[in-house]
């Protein structure tokens, strides 16, 4: 026969054990309901907190865009004209100060006459950007810009401010960053050729009919980067 159990003795004996077990049950069910009420309340305060920074980040940018306006209406511009007057200026300065030899150089030059409008005996084009210089290498005449391997690109910082408006002129300043390297010197081990960015600040005036009416520019005093 096989031994019976004494139910109720077995239950008087552990009925602590018993109590203590569940008890310990039903405290681990209610923290993990706490827990993950806790989870649900930080999702929440997660994606209140998220609405708000968007909220502001969009007060801010009302603001900014507000004061811009401001700014324009005080200065007596409209935006359409500064997007079409932009445009022009990104042109000029990439063709003035982008050229890789001694010809190249003065077809920038010209083409800032022909396309642009400047005036050949202004200052930019006589002080600034005169016209090329000749030498002698070896007995042969060539380039100052082709002896040395001048090459100049227009670098991607370009800010451009609009500063007052004289009639249907708007003159602007522009701080705009050139890249100076040489072909004359050899590529480093990483294939890139050393190159040096100098920051250039021109004041450009552009007329309603997107001619350039004046252009000056301070020489390069600064040096923002090099890369070797």
């Amino acid at each position: 026969m096989r031994p019976t159990t004494d139910r109720p003795g077995f239950l008087r004996r552990n009925l602590w054990v018993l109590i203590t077990a569940t008890v310990l049950v039903a405290a681990c069910i209610g923290a993990g309901l706490q827990q993950m009420e806790r989870s649900r309340e930080l999702d929440a305060q997660s994606g209140e907190i998220a609405g708000l920074e968007r909220q502001l980040a969009t007060a801010r940018a009302a603001e900014d865009e507000a004061a811009e306006a401001n700014t324009y209406e005080a200065l007596g511009v409209t935006k359409s004209r500064l997007v079409a007057d932009r445009a022009v200026i990104d042109d000029v300065l990439a063709t003035a100060f982008t050229w890789h030899d001694g010809e190249s150089y003065e077809a920038a030059r010209a083409n800032l006459v022909d396309s642009f409008g400047l005036d050949e005996k202004g200052p930019f084009l006589t002080e600034f950007m005169p016209p090329a210089t000749r030498t002698v290498v070896d007995g042969t005449s060539q380039y100052y810009i082709d002896a040395v391997g001048l090459v100049f690109s227009l670098g991607k910082n370009v800010n451009v401010d609009p500063m007052r408006v004289t009639g249907t002129d708007y003159e602007y300043t522009v701080v705009a960053d050139i890249d100076v390297s040489s072909s004359n010197v050899r590529p480093g081990s990483d294939g890139t050729t050393p190159t040096e960015a100098r920051r250039m600040l021109l004041r450009i005036t552009v007329d309603n009919e997107g001619e350039v009416t004046a252009l000056t520019s301070a020489p390069p005093s600064e040096r923002t980067q090099a890369s070797r």
